[in-house]
């Protein structure tokens, strides 16, 4: 059998070889072929009673533990789960028409009241037509288009005020 050294510390007549693993595996191919037989057994037999009782109590356990669980608890539990998975995709559905549209949580959750995408869409639709919501709100320019007056009278006093201020005579 061929053994190797502990690394990193010198070897050592007094200290026992470490087998490889290629030895193991030749030790344990030598047991199993013996005619079928391991030479020694595995356990001796009362070792193999405290094996067979504590693997009965852990399948013991196990059962205990699964029998325990009722099938309609478990029904009524995966339906409770699947009402809060329905409600997280309205939810998420409800922001996103919301942001869509332009509408502040508080008003979203006022005026979003619908329970499937269709309705909220509707709802939406309408909001859109008669508020104007989700509109570009963009620059606005009221007098676009206009012609621009000559000053006013009072224009006139704002000026004659503004040069008299700064000592300025009349540019124009």
């Amino acid at each position: 059998m061929t053994t190797t050294d502990v690394p990193g510390q010198p070897a050592d007549a007094d200290r026992p070889a470490i087998p490889t693993p290629l030895d193991v595996a030749r030790q344990r191919d030598s047991r199993s072929t013996s005619a079928g037989q391991h030479d020694e057994p595995m356990f001796t037999p009362e070792q193999q009673a405290e094996v067979n009782r504590i693997v009965q109590e852990r399948v013991q356990r196990v059962e205990a533990k699964y029998a325990a669980v009722d099938v309609e608890e478990a029904q009524r539990r995966l339906s409770e789960l699947d009402e809060q998975i329905r409600n997280g995709d309205n939810i998420v559905l409800r922001n996103s028409i919301a942001a869509r549209i332009g509408l502040s949580p508080e008003d979203r959750d006022l005026l979003l009241t619908g329970k499937d995408e269709a309705t909220l869409e509707l709802q939406a639709k309408l909001l859109i037509e008669r508020w104007g919501l989700g509109k570009a709100q963009g620059n606005v320019a009221p007098r676009e288009g206009q012609t621009v007056s000559p000053s006013t009278a009072q224009g006139d006093e704002m000026r004659q005020f503004v040069d008299h201020l700064f000592g300025s005579e009349d540019i124009w």
